[in-house]
């Protein structure tokens, strides 16, 4: 897991004991039938793992328009910083490995979302 994205990975520790709960026999009451209590615990779940879906995908949505408004940004100055070699610019070399390093830097949080969604891809996979 990557720290920066802790709150937007699937809880998949909530989601697992709402499977408890709605498996477990003691949570059925003496009016109810067991049938009427497993169904209305699995909507219960069903509920709760669709909102998880939902709150993930807001959190991935974000995170790519942040990245996409970065790479906007990279590109723009990379844009400059090729017409100022052209133009022999001075120091034009520290402006290169600057970008250059941006560059690198925003690949790795590509990564690392690619990684976070990845993970709460087999997250839901293996709660379902």
């Amino acid at each position: 897991m990557y720290p920066p994205f802790a709150e937007g990975y699937l809880k998949y520790d909530e989601l697992k004991k709402k499977i408890k709960e709605s498996t477990s026999s003691t949570n059925v009451p003496s009016t109810m039938t067991t049938t009427t209590t497993t169904t209305t615990s699995a909507i219960k779940f069903s509920d709760a793992l669709i909102s998880e879906v939902k709150r993930i995908d807001e959190y991935a949505t974000s995170l790519k328009r942040k990245y996409s408004v970065k790479l906007d940004e990279i590109e723009k100055k990379w844009n400059d910083v090729k017409s100022w070699k052209k133009s022999n610019f001075p120091n034009v070399d520290h402006h290169v490995k600057k970008t250059h390093q941006e560059y690198s830097e925003i690949n790795e949080e590509l990564n690392h979302l690619i990684d976070f969604i990845q993970l709460n891809i087999v997250g839901i996979q293996k709660i379902i």
